[in-house]
């Protein structure tokens, strides 16, 4: 994650908080870059607000936003919450996986909010939902994968090319 945040600009995107939110409010804090997190449970919002270093919590915008109906996905009710735009970097470990649609509502929720070039980071992608759902991100915004782990995928917005290596 932070590789890929010193190769990318702009305001960060986290969805669903946890040992990233440290990592990332600490690499906020050190470059005056501003990062928002959304999540949709409010005592583990209250865990991880409690654990970040007091001096870098002002380059943290946590909200706990409950989810809500998009159609076909539930989703992160957004509209209460001021997203910036052009952001550069998300990273996407929520809302949990057992959500109807899982992760997919980033893309077609957010879409208009992503710089072009914008990385998202896709945690749990040995699961084939995240797989799927990174398959209709690319389709859909567009955008190509650039890195495929065991663990995470890597997409940039706004190009497209070939899905995931076999």
């Amino acid at each position: 994650m932070l590789r890929w945040y010193g190769k990318t600009s702009g305001p960060v995107l986290e969805c669903g908080s946890g040992l990233t939110t440290l990592v990332l409010v600490t690499a906020a804090w050190t470059k005056a870059r501003p990062a928002i997190s959304l999540e949709d449970d409010a005592m583990w919002k209250g865990r991880i607000q409690a654990a970040l270093p007091k001096q870098a919590r002002s380059w943290l915008d946590c909200r706990v936003v409950p989810l809500v109906d998009h159609g076909d996905f539930d989703w992160y009710d957004v509209e209460a919450v001021n997203m910036p735009n052009g952001i550069g970097l998300v990273v996407c470990d929520g809302p949990k996986g057992t959500t109807r649609g899982g992760r997919y509502g980033l893309a077609p929720v957010m879409k208009d909010r992503l710089a072009p070039g914008c990385i998202v980071l896709l945690d749990d992608t040995s699961r084939e939902a995240e797989r799927a759902i990174i398959e209709q991100w690319c389709a859909e915004l567009p955008a190509r994968v650039v890195e495929a782990t065991e663990r995470y995928s890597a997409i940039e917005v706004g190009v497209t090319g070939a899905s995931f290596p076999e």
